[in-house]
């Protein structure tokens, strides 16, 4: 939806982190926040999000918020070309097929079935499911 290139524009944020230093607790969180690095956030790091910690405080918002401004210019997002520049209907857009196109399989499937069993109901003669 947003395109490779817009991927640098993205922070990727942790929160949850307690107050004070209490190593043990601060291991764990540590860990982690490692574990969100190394699997579910590795493929958005590698194509060049930043990660930032936010430590529930004031401070730690405007940390954020200046890494925001300190980016590049936002890049056009890819659903916005598509609609904007290449004229494309909704529908056509990248964003769409990721969405709609399993939505229309389970349709497709659910039809099916129905079909299955009215056809079912009839031979059985099962006036009420007709």
């Amino acid at each position: 939806m947003c395109g490779d290139n817009t991927i640098r524009n993205v922070i990727l944020a942790t929160t949850r982190w307690s107050k004070g230093d209490v190593a043990l607790q601060r291991e764990r969180e540590e860990r982690r926040e490692q574990a969100l690095h190394n699997t579910h956030w590795k493929s958005l790091i590698n194509c060049g999000a930043t990660t930032a910690r936010f430590l529930s405080s004031y401070a730690s918002a405007w940390t954020i918020a200046d890494l925001i401004t300190a980016m590049n210019p936002p890049d056009v997002l890819l659903l916005q070309e598509e609609i904007v520049d290449l004229r494309k209907e909704i529908h056509e857009t990248q964003a769409a097929t990721l969405f709609y196109e399993p939505v229309q399989r389970e349709l497709l499937k659910l039809k099916d079935s129905v079909m299955k069993s009215r056809k079912e109901a009839e031979t059985h003669g099962n006036d009420e499911l007709k």
